[in-house]
């Protein structure tokens, strides 16, 4: 059973690692896990509403990710930045949110008529393209998700 004092008051000897190797650029099989965040941020006087969908790469299909990358769960972030209404509800006119409609197509749910939220994303499996950017604070690589398409 954890015991979260005996955790923190357990001493540490070695050297941890301060980088970390990224999933390398390519397409995978991933499944959404954890819950889908909402977050809002400001630039330049604007307001930007974004939704945070992470995927975790297959690693039945794809082990040697976990061996370039030392670690048995990958686990990449999607940034979907978010038209609202001016009621702050989703803006689904035409041309409106289309990445977030592109993961929901993906994922089987983007149609008329049926009752849809973020949290149906748990657990849906996708094709996602995971590329790299440099950190803003070093300039190290950060693989993220840049878009989702269906599985064939």
């Amino acid at each position: 059973m954890f015991d979260p004092a005996t955790f923190l008051n357990t001493n540490y000897e070695e050297k941890g690692s301060t980088t970390y190797t990224p999933v390398p650029e390519s397409e995978y099989v991933a499944v959404s896990i954890g819950e889908v965040k909402a977050r809002q941020g400001e630039k330049d006087g604007n307001t930007y509403t974004m939704a945070d969908i992470n995927w975790e790469i297959d690693s039945s299909r794809y082990p040697e990710v976990a061996n370039i990358t030392g670690r048995e769960k990958n686990v990449v972030r999607q940034t979907v930045f978010l038209d609202l209404t001016p009621a702050g509800h989703l803006d689904m006119g035409k041309g409106k949110n289309v990445q977030l409609n592109r993961v929901r197509e993906a994922v089987g749910q983007n149609e008329d008529g049926r009752p849809w939220n973020f949290n149906m994303l748990i657990g849906q499996a996708g094709k996602v393209l995971v590329k790299h950017k440099p950190d803003s604070r070093d300039g190290s690589p950060q693989a993220f998700v840049a878009g989702v398409t269906k599985i064939s």
